[in-house]
């Protein structure tokens, strides 16, 4: 069996990584994060629900805009 070795440069990135605060949300990550489907969160841009900044082809959410929404959602279940 080998020992993998972390370098004490890889071990900063990665506590660097974990310090800095996400900025946006891929619909799969937040499908994952929430336990929901990618379509369901589409059909929540889509109905305006949550709002999506297209970068490309690539949907990103911004974790300002998620927060937002989840706060708005916990409303309307109360």
């Amino acid at each position: 069996m080998s020992v993998v070795q972390v370098s004490s440069q890889a071990q900063g990135a990665d506590s660097e990584r974990l310090s800095t605060p996400k900025l946006g949300w891929t619909l799969d990550e937040l499908a994952r994060s929430l336990g929901v489907s990618v379509p369901f969160l589409r059909l929540e841009v889509k109905r305006g629900r949550l709002r999506a900044a297209h970068l490309g082809r690539r949907v990103v959410l911004l974790d300002t805009e998620v927060r937002r929404y989840l706060a708005e959602a916990s409303d309307r279940a109360a």
